[in-house]
């Protein structure tokens, strides 16, 4: 086999090498999973604290609505009493006892108030907290999901313009050397094809080469890595 053929097929290994670089990049995308774990890893807490919050605020909330329709019922009674509607002692007595009922519920409500008001800045301040970290980290997720999707435009389009160019790359290789060259690089991960070193060692997989392997490369012979079963190649061609 002539050197001219080992160069046209090393040219199309370089365009085989930079596919597997795109694939390869492609995977590696981070669209945001270590935020999103981060959030994972928060959920709970932040969870913890919103129903806490939601307890108090809105414990707050119907405490409040509580002591104004208490209040309100009481209203209603004494309009009755001084109104001179109701004029029977037993109906009277019964009115002031419910009236003395409504203020003690809403003794109790306005106590629960005060309890639910001194625990509301410590319960805000550590939801606030909390919030603000799920936040950023969605902001975070966000900005790194949209990077990763202009990442993988770009390099689907560096991959069609270097397949294309891998379609005309084949033409000039022999058909039995690319046969046995395809063959090879579907089992060794889309790399099919190794430089020398100039310690005469692989430049795939490390193995010292024997000296004749070397001096047969060298004479254009095609010669294959006996660990990795790369097609070797010694004098690199300008591509």
């Amino acid at each position: 086999m002539e050197a001219p053929e080992l160069d046209a097929l090393y040219r199309l290994h370089k365009i085989d090498a930079a596919i597997v670089e795109i694939k390869a990049k492609a995977a590696a995308l981070d669209a945001g999973q270590v935020q999103k774990k981060s959030m994972e890893a928060l959920k709970p807490e932040w969870e913890r604290a919103k129903a806490e919050q939601t307890r108090v605020s809105g414990g707050l909330k119907d405490l409040e609505t509580t002591v104004q329709d208490l209040r309100a019922k009481i209203d209603k009674i004494e309009k009755l009493l001084y109104g001179g509607s109701v004029v029977n002692p037993r109906e009277v007595e019964a009115y002031q006892q419910e009236i003395k009922m409504f203020r003690r519920h809403i003794d109790e409500a306005e106590t629960k108030e005060l309890e639910l008001l001194d625990q509301q800045p410590s319960v805000e301040e550590a939801y606030k907290q909390v919030n603000s970290k799920m936040s950023a980290l969605q902001k975070e997720a966000k900005a790194a999901y949209e990077k990763a999707v202009a990442e993988k435009e770009r390099l689907e389009k560096e991959y069609r313009s270097v397949a294309a160019e891998r379609a005309q790359r084949e033409k000039a290789v022999a058909p039995a050397l690319l046969k046995q060259y395809d063959a090879i690089r579907a089992r060794q991960g889309g790399i099919g094809m190794a430089e020398i070193k100039h310690d005469g060692s692989c430049g795939r997989c490390g193995t010292t080469l024997p000296t004749k392997v070397v001096q047969a490369v060298d004479d254009g012979k095609i010669v294959s890595c006996e660990a990795c079963h790369r097609i070797l190649i010694s004098v690199i061609p300008s591509v």
